[in-house]
């Protein structure tokens, strides 16, 4: 077993806990409605503790959180770019939804807050899922 899933309640003690993290078994926890809670680490998954500390640290610095969200968004638009530009390799007419997307790429460095990042990533989600309806029939 890699990891667990719990979704709803869970009565559990220490001792599970404490067998899971010998075992190196991460645990995510979703509510009723099926939306993510929180998870339990494992101290050696992936220095968990430190990696948080960290996180938290850039979220925190303006100077470090910005410059990572511009990163984030770099990498998923250069995927979403991918997948529509695997389809127009493949006949599919995508043309004007890429330029839209390579033209929003384009503003990314110049954003000055998180929250214009947080604006031209829905702009850039927006243009793709429209796309859908030229990928898939009867979308």
């Amino acid at each position: 077993m890699e990891e667990l899933y719990i979704f709803g309640d869970l009565d559990a003690n220490s001792a599970l806990y404490n067998f899971l993290g010998q075992q190196n078994i991460p645990v995510h926890f979703f509510n009723y409605h099926e939306y993510y809670t929180g998870s339990f680490m494992p101290r050696e998954y992936l220095l968990a503790g430190k990696v948080q500390v960290l996180q938290t640290q850039h979220y925190l610095s303006k100077k470090k959180r910005l410059p990572l969200a511009g990163a984030l968004l770099e990498g998923a638009s250069f995927n979403i770019l991918k997948v529509l530009r695997y389809y127009a390799n493949r006949g599919q007419e995508l043309s004007v939804p890429i330029a839209n997307i390579e033209s929003l790429r384009e503003s990314i460095p110049n954003c000055a807050a998180v929250p214009e990042l947080m604006g031209i990533e829905g702009n850039i989600r927006k243009v793709y899922y429209e796309a859908f309806d030229t990928i898939i029939k009867d979308f």
